[in-house]
């Protein structure tokens, strides 16, 4: 279909230009030249009709719901390709902690401590502690 459509168009190009070669013949041209512009625009016509022949009737109907189905399964492959994208993500977090496990068990002497003072303290006296021990964490899931 694409290859006929693409004839179509090259054949209105040349309808067009052989239409305004011929409107802008002089008065006094021959009649051979108007006869032969026209027998020219003729067959190119009659060329034009033949390959519109050729399209099935309902191609912009089939044509449509093709186009819609391509759109469908684009949009599929890319949230699948999202989602798997997605699912990777926290596994290479946890292989980044797990490599960092030596910078995680240096922590391990501060959450002793920060449970004992979560017991033994006031709420809000724990909060700071807790933020901190929190950033501290926060900095070898990063990986730094």
């Amino acid at each position: 279909m694409r290859a006929i459509e693409r004839q179509q168009r090259q054949i209105e190009s040349e309808l067009d230009e052989l239409r305004t070669r011929q409107s802008r013949l002089e008065a006094d041209t021959s009649t051979a030249k108007r006869d032969a512009l026209a027998a020219q625009i003729a067959a190119l016509e009659s060329k034009h009709a033949a390959l519109q022949a050729e399209i099935p009737d309902a191609w912009e109907e089939q044509r449509k719901t093709f186009q819609a189905l391509q759109k469908a399964e684009a949009k599929v492959r890319q949230t699948y390709r999202r989602n798997v994208d997605d699912a990777y993500t926290p596994i290479r977090e946890l292989l980044t902690i797990i490599a960092d496990t030596d910078k995680l068990a240096a922590l391990q002497g501060d959450l002793e401590q920060l449970r004992q003072h979560v017991a033994e303290a006031e709420p809000e006296d724990s909060v700071e502690p807790v933020t901190a021990l929190s950033a501290a964490v926060r900095e070898v899931r990063r990986g730094r």
